[in-house]
């Protein structure tokens, strides 16, 4: 059973004691080849399959199923070492055998190709990701083919009948389909690309592309729930993390945000996939993907909600103030496609009209066109070059998308030009968020402090200011108390409370043990748990990570398994 189960290590020692015993010494080379076929040990898994077959070949009583089945197993394992002419041989001996899928060659030579790359070079990242990616659009196409085929044919578009006349078939899955021989291997693309990149992260631990296509995998995964699985516990990991840390390690690399944007508009929110392809075109606008990135974003954006609250009373505005005025009231009530439009009516009368170019880019970056933000908000500027809303935004933009030398300069003017003590507040805590993303806790406990002193009943202030104490070492459970109570500050708190636990003293004061958190595990904030989770580990690889081995270090490592369990509650 140990193969069944995904227990390939022990398998592998089940099946040597079986045959040191000499039980049933083919069959312990059969579950030996699977499973060192599983482990990767190709080599090893060809020798243990030839062994069985000829110790069936040798024995009158075996029947000709177990002979082919052999034969198959032999062919899976010349295709995972990428020698297609010798899987194909095997594969139709076996069909001679006993007339079983004789008509079907489930051999794709591109799959070959990467299985041979990978066989030569375990260590080869390039071929593995290439790989994952290819289990990734045979899914998809597996998929589509699935749909079409439930259509009636007469309702089929030319491009599906094509589709379908080109189809490699159901079976054209080669790695996936050693299945029909009760293999342990992957029964689903998805399982495959998993098991790829667990070995793919081992290679590149921070390669954002992996983490993406983690996500993918994952998600499609969850989405079919098959019957069967790899028991190896990454699939009762959420996605969610894994699209996160994606996002974290691609934030200056333009092409991966480009891919992400695309692949990431039917797997999470059309909003996301705005924001990937943004911030794609602010860092590299004249690249290759640019114009096509261009246009899935604008039509990706059409596709955003809207909110449908009662409308402004009906009338026709006259001038610039007054469509900006009623855009501000569109505005308050979530909808931002009539908002734009008056904001864009108030520049068209007006085209110097510094307000109205403020309020296109504050809807722009609501709905994460963060290029187009950019934009108007540099020509609000250079309108009002004392304009500290335009400041103020750009800032928010410039802290989303990288920049962070701009967003102070930007934070600071707006404080400058700040009217009020909450406006002055509001720029030094977008300041205080830009040190804080470049691990400068000490400058962003200052400005964060700052923004607490000038306005304390700014949240947001109180939170950044919690966080760089956190950093630093500090108490940081009073600055979280005043921070406010949606479920990622309550989080904070709740790790501000066991980092400030004196040495040796109870792990979880106010929280009795694991039963604090049961206000917490709800699925209402399960996207906190990923965040808290994506922020201990992007903590973890600062310099402003607790000493291995130190207290805090344990404690932040515990908090962590904690928030995993209480996120994967099956784990």
């Amino acid at each position: 059973m140990h193969w069944r189960l995904g227990h390939f290590d022990d398998a592998v020692q089940y099946a040597k004691d079986a045959r040191a015993k000499g039980k049933r010494t083919a069959d312990a080379d059969f579950i030996l080849a699977q499973a060192y076929a599983a482990l990767g040990d190709l080599s090893s898994a060809a020798v243990a399959a030839s062994n069985c077959f000829v110790a069936r070949s040798g024995d009158k009583t075996v029947d000709s199923k177990k002979l082919a089945n052999t034969e198959r197993l032999q062919g899976m394992i010349g295709y995972l070492q990428g020698e297609l002419p010798l899987a194909q041989a095997h594969w139709q001996a076996a069909a001679a055998r006993d007339g079983r899928f004789g008509t079907i060659d489930p051999f794709d030579p591109k799959q070959a190709a990467l299985n041979g790359a990978i066989a030569k070079n375990p260590k080869d990242f390039t071929a593995r990701l290439a790989r994952i990616i290819y289990f990734r659009e045979r899914a998809a196409f597996q998929q589509e083919e699935k749909r079409i085929r439930a259509k009636a044919s007469t309702d089929r578009t030319p491009d599906e009948v094509a589709l379908l006349r080109n189809s490699v078939g159901a079976a054209k899955g080669g790695y996936i389909n050693l299945l029909n021989i009760r293999s342990p291997l992957p029964h689903s693309f998805e399982e495959a690309a998993l098991l790829d990149l667990k070995v793919a992260l081992n290679l590149q631990p921070k390669s954002n592309a992996v983490y993406f296509e983690w996500f993918v995998a994952l998600t499609n995964y969850n989405r079919k729930a098959p019957k069967l699985s790899i028991k190896e516990g990454v699939i009762r990991q959420h996605p969610n993390l894994y699209f996160l840390l994606a996002a974290h390690y691609a934030r200056q690399d333009p092409e991966v945000l480009y891919v992400m944007g695309a692949q990431s508009g039917g797997l999470v929110t059309p909003g996301t996939a705005v924001g990937f392809l943004s911030r794609g075109l602010l860092l590299a606008p004249t690249h290759p993907f640019a114009d096509a990135a261009r246009k899935l974003r604008d039509e990706t954006v059409k596709k955003l909600p809207c909110a449908t609250l009662p409308s402004p009373p009906p009338g026709s505005p006259k001038t610039a103030l007054e469509w900006k005025e009623r855009g501000n009231a569109f505005n308050a009530g979530g909808d931002w496609r009539n908002s734009l439009e008056c904001y864009e009516k108030a520049v068209a009368l007006d085209p110097k009209f510094a307000d109205g170019y403020n309020n296109i880019g504050g809807v722009y970056q609501s709905i994460g066109c963060y290029d187009r933000a950019m934009e108007v908000l540099d020509k609000a500027i250079a309108l009002a070059p004392q304009h500290r809303f335009a400041y103020l935004t750009r800032a928010r933009v410039g802290v989303t998308v990288g920049g962070y030398d701009k967003v102070l300069a930007d934070a600071e003017r707006a404080a400058t030009y700040g009217a009020t003590p909450s406006a002055k507040a509001e720029a030094s805590s977008v300041r205080a968020e830009a040190l804080l993303r470049q691990f400068r806790a000490d400058e962003a406990l200052k400005a964060a402090t700052e923004a607490t002193t000038l306005d304390a009943n700014n949240t947001g202030a109180w939170a950044r200011r919690g966080i760089a104490e956190l950093y630093l070492g500090k108490d940081a459970v009073s600055a979280f108390d005043r921070a406010g109570t949606n479920p990622y500050t309550r989080l904070l708190r709740c790790l501000a409370v066991i980092l400030a636990v004196p040495e040796g003293g109870e792990v979880y004061p106010e929280q009795n043990g694991k039963g604090g958190w049961k206000a917490l595990e709800t699925e209402k904030i399960s996207n906190e748990f990923d965040q808290m989770m994506l922020f201990i580990l992007v903590w973890q690889e600062s310099e402003l990570a607790p000493k291995p081995g130190s207290t805090r270090a344990r404690r932040l490592a515990s908090f962590y398994h904690d928030i995993f369990l209480a996120r994967n509650p099956a784990s």
